[in-house]
């Protein structure tokens, strides 16, 4: 039954996902979202990266992604062709679905930190972001603080 419910919510997701860009996601990003194991006595997700275990939000799983999408898209801190990935160290990770793009299929680190216009009368995200064409790249500048705060992330 567990198996059951898991691959149903995959598969909810997949079908999201086809209908919201209309192309394939990557298969990495598939691999890297059936690598979340849950803790249930935290609530928390982890993933793990050889042997550091590193924390995704809950709200960062497969079947949640298209809530989480929706509402970043309203808040205008996400591009509409990008997919959360995990959210570390105040640094939200997606994965840009803009086939058009030059950074298809490529990981963007970004911060969700910004401000209220009031001209433009809407939020506004002055994002850091650095792109990686893997997730153990993403995986371990989020691990390396040193150069998290350079980027002035924390």
């Amino acid at each position: 039954m567990k198996i059951y419910k898991k691959y149903r919510e995959f598969e909810n997701f997949m079908a999201w996902a086809k209908q919201e860009f209309g192309y394939l996601i990557p298969q990495e990003y598939l691999n890297f979202l059936e690598k979340g194991e849950f803790d249930s006595t935290v609530r928390k997700y982890y993933v793990i990266d050889e042997e550091n275990a590193l924390e995704i939000s809950e709200w960062f799983t497969p079947d949640n992604i298209p809530s989480i999408y929706k509402n970043c898209c309203e808040e205008k801190m996400i591009e509409k062709y990008h997919l959360p990935i995990l959210d570390s160290c105040g640094c939200i990770a997606v994965l840009n679905c803009g086939s058009g793009a030059d950074t298809y299929g490529q990981i963007c680190l970004r911060t969700p930190t910004g401000y209220y216009d009031e001209d433009l009368q809407e939020n506004v995200y002055d994002e850091m972001e650095f792109v990686a064409e893997k997730f153990t790249d993403i995986i371990s500048n989020l691990k390396n603080a040193e150069q998290l705060e350079k980027m002035g992330i924390f």
